[in-house]
C-alpha cells in the first residue's frame, strides 16, 4: 500500500523556488494538449511541475512511472487506482484482459476518454520518469495514439529524460505537443543565487561566485546544491569548462555525494527532483 501511494502522490514541493520564468512557459506550453519536459537527472523537472501545480491550485493527477508499467496492463491497473483519487465517479474503469490483446490501440483511446471525462477541465495529468517504462516500450505507441485525443481544458505532462520517442512525432507535427527541454530548465544565475540564499543564508555567495560556477555545472540544480553543500569555496573549482552534463553528474556522485549522510543524500534527492 506504501509503494502505492508514493507512486500516486504529487511530491512535496513547498520549500522550493517558485521558478516564474518556467511558470510563465508552462502556462504558454498548456495552448499544446500535451506538454513535454525533458533534461537530464537532477534538473529539478519533477520539482519544477509539482510546485507549478500548487501555484495554480488545480485539479491534477500524479503518477510515477517505473519499470513495471512497460506491461500495459500495469500501467492501466495503478493509473485506475490514481483516478479513484481524483474522481466521485464509482463507475469502474475498463480493464486490459486478455481478449483486448487484437485491439489494444482502441482499449487505450477508450480508456483514457474515460479517465479524461472523470479528471475533469481544467485538469492535469503528469506522468513523472516517464524513461523508466523503458525504451521502445509498446505503452509508448498505445499512448501516442490517445494522447491525439486530449480534450480541451484538460493537458497531460510528461516529465522525462529523453526527448519524445518516434511515435510521438505526429503529435509534434500535428501541433498537439509543446516541449520544454535541458536549455529552458538550466538555472540562470538569479536562479541560482535565490537557491544559494534561501538554503545557505549564513554564507556570504555572490553573483560573481555563481556566474563562476555556472561556467561548470552550467545551471544544473544538483550540480549546484552539492557543491555549496560541501562547503568547497568557488575558486577552487578547476574542472573542463567542455565536460557534458552527463561526466558532471557521475564526477559528483562518485566524488561528492556519496560521501554525505544518508539523511542528507535524501534531503539533496528531494531537492534537485
Amino acid at each position: 500500500m506504501a509503494l502505492t501511494l508514493a507512486k500516486l502522490t504529487r511530491p512535496d514541493a513547498s520549500k522550493s523556488l517558485a521558478r516564474k520564468r518556467l511558470f510563465a512557459q508552462l502556462d504558454t506550453a498548456r495552448n499544446y494538449p500535451l506538454v513535454w519536459i525533458s533534461a537530464p537527472a537532477g534538473a529539478g523537472k519533477t520539482t519544477l511541475i509539482s510546485s507549478y501545480i500548487e501555484s495554480i491550485n488545480q485539479r491534477s493527477l500524479w503518477y510515477q512511472v517505473d519499470a513495471g508499467d512497460a506491461d500495459m496492463a500495469t500501467f492501466f491497473h495503478y493509473l485506475g487506482q490514481a483516478v479513484k483519487g481524483v474522481s466521485r465517479s464509482r463507475k469502474k474503469l475498463p480493464t486490459l484482459t486478455p481478449e483486448y490483446q487484437l485491439g489494444v490501440p482502441e482499449f487505450t483511446r477508450h480508456y483514457f476518454r474515460e479517465v479524461f471525462q472523470r479528471l475533469g477541465a481544467p485538469g492535469l495529468l503528469i506522468l513523472d520518469n516517464f524513461q523508466d517504462a523503458g525504451h521502445g516500450a509498446d505503452l509508448y505507441d498505445m499512448l501516442a495514439g490517445a494522447f491525439g485525443e486530449i480534450p480541451k481544458g484538460i493537458n497531460v505532462i510528461v516529465i522525462s529524460r529523453t526527448d519524445p520517442p518516434r511515435s510521438f512525432a505526429r503529435l509534434i507535427a500535428n501541433r498537439k505537443l509543446g516541449l520544454i527541454g535541458w536549455d529552458e530548465l538550466r538555472l540562470t544565475v538569479e536562479e541560482e543565487l535565490a537557491i544559494a540564499r534561501q538554503l545557505y543564508p549564513a554564507r556570504r555567495i555572490t553573483r560573481q561566485h555563481l556566474q563562476h560556477l555556472n561556467k561548470h555545472i552550467q545551471g544544473w540544480v544538483t550540480g549546484l546544491i552539492l557543491w555549496l553543500e560541501q562547503g568547497i569555496e568557488l575558486g577552487e573549482i578547476e574542472l573542463d569548462e567542455e565536460m557534458n552534463q552527463e561526466y558532471l553528474f557521475d564526477y559528483f556522485l562518485t566524488e561528492i555525494f556519496h560521501q554525505l549522510e544518508p539523511e542528507l543524500q535524501q534531503f539533496l534527492i528531494k531537492s534537485a527532483m
